[in-house]
């Protein structure tokens, strides 16, 4: 196991690197991009890692998400209401749970945001999947139109050009608000799509897993410079409303694992039993004539 946690942070060290050196370059980077807190010892620990790449609701069953320092330990760094946005990167089994690791700030208002960023002062801890709903993404939109989704060959394949104004609009699926990037020119080698999609209103769309440094993105083929996106409606999904920031703060942190207290209450115990044995003896010293 020990090898083979290796080789796969390796291999995520040379992702990443890879990315690094394309914005270098002057390539920009959208899309599905390999990023991992800023913890210098996460592939140093004996886990199984899934990469992950998505970004969640804080939505508990209690009404708030429990961060812990490792995944499952007991360890509370603390407990956030339901409502803020998270980024996972990677999650990894711990028993029956899997657990997603997050980086985060605090505003003025002492709410948890969004951050990417390398400098010190960001709250790195783990939160359970079961606690986090995932916004919609390209993902979903697979997962909810995986029957009207065809996989294209080379005959099958929509083939766009540059618009006459204008760039190409990457969307991280049809219906989304806007678009996430453009292409503002293309070379011989032409965008490859190994999926397409014929939206309500007739268009249709294809989906391209790569294009110099732009992953997983749809493209309207029939009109690619379109800053509108299909007309599909998108299920919100029910938050649980939050818990009172002051319930929030009578929540039990022990920052203590199970083990811990084992260990405590052992040693406690033992001290216990040594100062009944002294005070024995003393009594029983002081008695004899």
């Amino acid at each position: 196991m020990m090898e083979r946690n290796k080789q796969r942070s390796m291999v995520l060290r040379v992702l990443i690197l890879s990315l690094f050196l394309c914005m270098l370059s002057g390539i920009t980077v959208f899309g599905d991009m390999i990023w991992t807190p800023n913890d210098p010892e996460l592939f140093e620990r004996d886990r199984d890692y899934d990469y992950v790449g998505r970004r969640y609701y804080a939505n508990g069953p209690g009404g708030y998400v429990t961060v812990m320092e490792e995944p499952g330990s007991g360890q509370v760094l603390e407990y956030i209401g339901n409502g803020p946005v998270f980024y996972v990167s990677l999650s990894c089994p711990k028993g029956k749970e899997a657990w997603g690791i997050v980086q985060y700030r605090k505003d003025e208002n002492g709410q948890p945001t969004e951050d990417y960023g390398w400098e010190e002062g960001a709250v790195i801890g783990w939160i359970s999947m079961d606690e986090l709903t995932a916004i919609y993404d390209g993902q979903s939109f697979l997962e909810d139109h995986e029957s009207e989704i065809k996989y294209t060959d080379a005959d099958s394949m929509p083939r766009i050009s540059m618009p006459e104004q204008g760039a190409i609009c990457l969307w991280s699926y049809p219906g989304a608000e806007e678009p996430f990037g453009q292409i503002e020119h293309l070379d011989e080698n032409t965008i490859q799509f190994d999926m397409t999609y014929r939206d309500p209103e007739g268009s249709l769309w294809g989906h391209s897993s790569y294009y110099y440094g732009q992953r997983n993105f749809w493209v309207n083929t029939d009109s690619p410079g379109d800053t509108t996106g299909a007309d599909i409606p998108v299920e919100t999904p029910e938050i649980i409303p939050p818990l009172a920031r002051n319930e929030l703060e009578r929540l039990p942190k022990t920052g203590r694992n199970s083990g811990q207290l084992i260990l405590a209450a052992g040693g406690l115990i033992a001290f216990a039993m040594l100062l009944t044995s002294v005070i024995i003896y003393h009594m029983a010293k002081h008695k004899k004539p």
